[in-house]
């Protein structure tokens, strides 16, 4: 019956002889760092009909076999690593085969901590009790105000994506915005997904807004509006980061400039050169708050200046009775109608940062305080701020360095250390450390931290700093540490306590050793250093960008993929299927700059990885010591279990 699917595409009034919608598949959460693995783990699968009961199949011995019946969210038996499963309704079509996806990413590391997953609170939807808040790289977090509790969702519990634009409470329904989608959830569970497919101008879904006949839906090219499961189209392509109902009863819509509905009228006075992220309306005037310009003020179809500190960045406001609040770029601002500022909270006050994106109503007389350095409650009249924890891997910033065994991984980022389980005996005195931390490796039992400026030793809980006479870029171990910096390569000299020069060979980026040389990036070439001091210098096409020595070769990153260089006739070959810049390489992964994992041997997509999601602008890779693949940025960590196909 091969002609069977066509027929099926032809009959849309039955909906269960289609495949599900949306069918997407993750390996459940571990319930510890060293569960991650496990030779098999259990796969939660989602799907968007939340009122039809599905069978989850999976591919075992060639044959598909049902794991489990039921409805969305469920969770089947365990199955061996990389088994690839499909849905299908009672009696439907199923699925395309799914590979689950089991790496963590940053947000999902964080949650084997204590504390918020992730930094940056883009959005905050107050609810009885405490908070939902949106994690620009960590998922959706609901705080507790009481106990400083925190449950946390993101992709392993059926969210579209890990980076949480927007959140909206609506009666027992909670509506979330995300990179890839937005999603509806009932009882903290994933109901439904809605993307392009479905009608929606964009993926990127950045302002919510329920009304009394559905959903309004900005976008980053545009507005929509949910009723049911139809979307129709408003505003194209048009970016949307506020919806509201103006001065004159009709609905707002703002970003680059403030029109109105249904006509999509520019709103007189407020021209398409004004970047409106927030509104305040407060008759016969209304603020807007701007990019660079600060809180503006429109009366009577004048825009005139009201209050603006620093870059001018406002990202959102709310009234309380005289006082508008204003989350800025400097701070979160108590501004009056006829006085202008009256007081400017930041870091200095309690706040986690002074970058501050987003303020709502919290508990009487308190307000909830959204940063890029994690949440807080603040009584203004008191002047008192509780800031909540961020978990410590949310909490190092970008991440650049990252060493690791079966049980436990040492994170180093922008703002020190973090560790995940347990860290080998007389280590955990280097979490004390400032960063930002270049590398980290290790020889026995000596944990060597290498900051811009310093290197430290730490061993049996002693740790001893080196300074370093130029700033570091890049360290790897050959018999002692050597390390890349500005202008050569250093080496440390145990006997004299310091570093010393070994070769001159201007800014040194990428450093890796193959046991019986050095290699390293510098300028547009690549140079082996044996252990005697000979130097031979290979000539490149483009700019290296990253290092990973092989049996017999050395691979190369650079801006047009993957090359082997051949070092005894200095000749490259490039690697079919690795054409993309590539951004780091590790083991026989390559990762590209726009995130994607591949196999270097062929250039194969890594089945089940989308992409290196939520690390930020790539930094490096490495395989650490029980064979996990880690990806980093400038937004977090990616650890890709070594049970992965």
């Amino acid at each position: 019956m091969w002609w069977l699917p066509a027929a099926l595409a032809a009959l849309p009034v039955d909906e269960g002889l289609r495949p599900p919608r949306h069918a997407r598949a993750v390996v459940a959460a571990p319930d510890t760092f060293s569960d991650l693995d496990a030779a098999k783990r259990a796969v939660r699968v989602w799907w968007d009909q939340a009122d039809r009961p599905g069978v989850v199949e999976a591919e075992l011995a060639g044959r598909w076999k049902v794991v489990a019946r039921g409805e969305p969210g469920l969770t089947t038996r365990a199955l061996p690593s990389g088994t690839r499963v499909r849905v299908r309704l009672e009696g439907g079509v199923p699925s395309e085969p799914i590979v689950p996806w089991s790496a963590l990413g940053p947000g999902d590391l964080a949650r084997l901590q204590e504390g918020l997953p992730g930094p940056v609170v883009a959005d905050i939807a107050p609810v009885r009790g405490g908070a939902w808040a949106a994690l620009l790289e960590g998922g959706l977090a609901l705080v507790d105000q009481d106990d400083l509790a925190v449950a946390s969702l993101g992709r392993l519990d059926g969210l579209p994506a890990a980076g949480v634009n927007v959140v909206a409470v609506e009666g027992d329904r909670l509506w979330v915005g995300t990179e890839r989608g937005l999603a509806l959830l009932v009882d903290d569970e994933v109901q439904r997904v809605f993307d392009a497919g479905d009608g929606l101008p964009d993926d990127w879904v950045q302002a919510l807004r329920p009304s009394d006949d559905g959903l309004w839906v900005g976008t980053y090219r545009g507005l929509g509006h949910l009723r049911g499961d139809a979307v129709e189209r408003v505003l194209e392509p048009w970016s949307v980061f506020w919806i509201g109902t103006g001065a004159d009863q009709r609905t707002w819509v703002a970003y680059e400039g403030l029109r109105g509905l249904p006509e999509g009228e520019p709103i007189e006075g407020v021209g398409d050169d004004v970047k409106v992220w927030d509104l305040d309306l407060r008759p016969p005037r209304t603020y807007l708050a701007t990019q660079g310009e600060g809180v503006l003020r429109l009366e009577e179809g004048v825009l005139s200046p009201f209050w603006q500190r620093g870059d001018g960045h406002v990202f959102a406001m709310h009234r309380d009775g005289s006082t508008l609040w204003a989350a800025s770029d400097q701070g979160l601002a108590a501004l009056s109608d006829t006085d202008g500022e009256q007081a400017l909270w930041g870091r200095a006050h309690g706040l986690p940062s002074d970058q501050v994106y987003e303020v709502e109503p919290g508990p009487p007389g308190k307000l909830w305080v959204g940063t890029s350095r994690g949440l807080a409650l603040a009584w203004p009249d008191e002047a008192i701020v509780v800031p909540w924890p961020l978990s410590p891997t949310a909490s190092v910033g970008g991440v650049k360095a990252v060493l690791g065994d079966g049980g436990w991984a040492l994170i180093g980022g922008d703002e020190g250390l973090a560790a995940l389980g347990r860290l080998p005996r007389g280590w955990r005195d280097a979490l004390a450390l400032p960063g930002p931390i270049v590398s980290l490796e290790e020889s026995g039992d000596t944990l060597w931290v290498v900051g811009e400026e310093h290197v430290w030793s730490v061993r049996r809980g002693r740790v001893h700093r080196v300074d370093l006479p130029d700033t570091a870029q890049a360290a790897t171990l050959h018999g002692a540490l050597h390390v890349g910096t500005r202008n050569g390569l250093l080496r440390y000299e145990a006997r004299a306590d310091r570093f010393v020069p070994v070769a001159e060979l201007g800014s040194v980026t990428q450093l890796a050793s193959d046991g019986n040389a050095i290699w390293a990036a510098a300028g547009q070439r690549v140079v082996r250093l044996s252990p005697g001091g000979e130097q031979r210098d290979y000539l490149q096409t483009g700019v290296p960008t990253a290092l990973a020595p092989r049996s017999g070769g050395l691979w190369v990153g650079t801006a047009r993929g993957v090359q082997l260089l051949d070092p005894e006739s200095g000749e490259v070959a490039s690697i079919a299927g690795t054409e993309a810049a590539i951004a780091a390489l590790a083991g026989t992964l390559a990762v590209t700059d726009a995130g994607d994992i591949v196999h270097v041997s062929g250039g194969a997509a890594l089945l089940g990885a989308e992409a290196a999601e939520g690390v930020g602008a790539v930094q490096g890779a490495r395989v650490d010591r029980a064979g996990r693949t880690w990806v980093f940025g400038a937004a977090g960590a990616l650890v890709v279990p070594r049970s992965s196909p």
